[in-house]
């Protein structure tokens, strides 16, 4: 009996430490406490180097300490709109111009990009020597107004050549699809990046870059939101952008890093290094809004080469501006 008030005391002192743990964590929880932040999806065409500093970000803990938990998913270009018109994912980091073409007629918008020029090359098998060679041959797409396809109907263009010159077969089913295409030689054309195109030359002997696209002004990694969610969810929008700008800063920043994320999803270390290097020819040191001027740029070109509808006027109508502004301002 002497011992239930040693024994109370014991109890209370407990219940009183237990109860002032909790007060304290509760007064420095942060958003980036596992399980209190939004849960949003990152849809990618293909796992190249381009778009890997949103796994860099994820493995990193940018995208939680912003505020935002982040599942990157990938996607063929030809699913990637409808899951982003639909909702079903909510974001999406890819080339242009799919997303600025959906843009005219879906619920998407552009918010920024941070790589402002293509990081693609159009490489063909061992019968092509220039672009002219080209009249009769086959050319993959992943779907009409795909990265590919615009820029092949530009190549093209400038060498005197259209659609009428040449075979697209639309290969939807991946990067493996057109791999296996290429290998075999049912496809005498691709356009790849790294580590992919280095690997699509070893593969095929013979097999040469007939055009570098990476001094053209083609937005090589925009990012595309739903705009419904865009309009719903400001705040969550700001903390995906200050995430994915960590992981963009970290892959300059930390290069071993940044070639590990390579290797780590989709690459090979025996590619890794030059797939890393091919970025920093195309890559901003930090996310960027898309100005108005570049995306009439972009306008232009697929008014030419794509459609003839597409003016630079209606540019404007694509965009989002500020959002990256505002996520910039506010990070540390």
């Amino acid at each position: 009996m002497k011992t239930k008030p040693f024994q109370f005391q014991w109890a209370s002192l407990t219940l009183l430490a237990l109860f002032l743990f909790a007060a304290c964590g509760t007064n420095s929880s942060s958003k980036s406490t596992k399980g209190s932040n939004p849960k949003v999806t990152l849809g990618i065409p293909v796992q190249v180097a381009t778009f890997i500093p949103a796994y860099l970000a994820v493995t990193d803990g940018d995208f939680s300490r912003a505020g935002v938990d982040v599942t990157v998913k990938v996607l063929p270009s030809a699913q990637l709109l409808p899951a982003l018109a639909s909702g079903t994912i909510q974001f999406v980091v890819t080339g242009a111009p799919q997303m600025d073409i959906s843009a005219l007629k879906s619920n998407v918008r552009l918010v920024g990009q941070y790589a402002q020029y293509s990081n693609v090359s159009f490489i063909a098998g061992p019968d092509v020597t220039t672009a002219t060679d080209l009249k009769g041959k086959t050319i993959s797409q992943s779907a009409p107004g795909s990265l590919a396809n615009v820029l092949s109907l530009y190549l093209l263009k400038q060498h005197g050549l259209s659609a009428k010159d040449v075979h697209f077969v639309s290969l939807a089913g991946g990067s493996a699809l057109v791999a296996s295409a290429w290998k075999s030689g049912t496809i005498d054309a691709t356009i790849q990046s790294p580590p992919a195109l280095q690997r699509f030359l070893a593969e095929r002997p013979g097999s040469k870059i007939i055009e570098d696209f990476s001094s053209l002004s083609f937005t090589g990694a925009e990012i595309a939101v739903n705009n419904s969610y865009l309009q719903q969810h400001r705040d969550t929008v700001l903390s995906f952008l200050k995430g994915l700008n960590s992981g963009v800063k970290a892959w300059w920043t930390n290069p071993a890093a940044a070639k590990a994320a390579i290797v780590a999803n989709g690459g090979t270390q025996a590619t890794a290094d030059v797939a890393y290097e091919s970025t920093l020819k195309v890559f901003k040191k930090q996310i960027d809004e898309i100005s108005l001027d570049q995306e009439r740029g972009l306008f232009n070109i697929l008014s030419s080469a794509y459609d003839p509808a597409m003016t630079p006027d209606r540019a404007n109508s694509v965009l989002a501006p500020g959002y990256v502004n505002a996520a910039l301002n506010d990070s540390p």
